[in-house]
């Protein structure tokens, strides 16, 4: 009786370690808003202004996500959680809003950049201001 080859597979590879991004963000250049949306965990996220109107540097939990440049407005929903939203030097000249749902959740605005290169300067709203902590206290 013949024997019978078996096809030779290849050796399984090691990928590399994929993280995948508990917030999502959306911007929209003719619009100029910035959407940010996040999870059911606890999530801290940082813009910090460039010094120029409408330009930040956005940061998820410490990590640098990208740049924007453009911005008018800020909407963020960012679900339950012990979310953090930090507003640092920020520059807009529209609306913003932040929905932070369950959590006991921080928002906090100031003059001086946390993370980021740009420089410290005054944090200002635009137009409205609209923050809503979910009835926490």
């Amino acid at each position: 009786m013949a024997r019978t080859r078996r096809p030779r597979v290849a050796p399984p590879e090691h990928l590399e370690l994929r993280i995948l991004p508990t917030v999502k963000v959306n911007f929209n250049p003719g619009s100029g808003l910035l959407k940010i949306t996040g999870d059911n965990a606890a999530n801290e996220i940082t813009l910090d202004g460039l010094g120029v109107s409408g330009q930040l540097q956005l940061y998820i939990d410490g990590v640098h996500f990208d740049d924007f440049s453009g911005v008018t407005s800020v909407k963020a929903k960012l679900k339950a959680g012990d979310d953090r939203l930090l507003y640092n030097a920020v520059l807009v000249t529209g609306d913003f809003s932040a929905k932070l749902g369950k959590g006991a959740d921080e928002f906090d605005v100031d003059d001086v950049i946390n993370i980021g290169t740009g420089p410290d300067s005054i944090a200002n709203f635009g137009s409205n201001l609209t923050v809503d902590f979910g009835g926490n206290r």
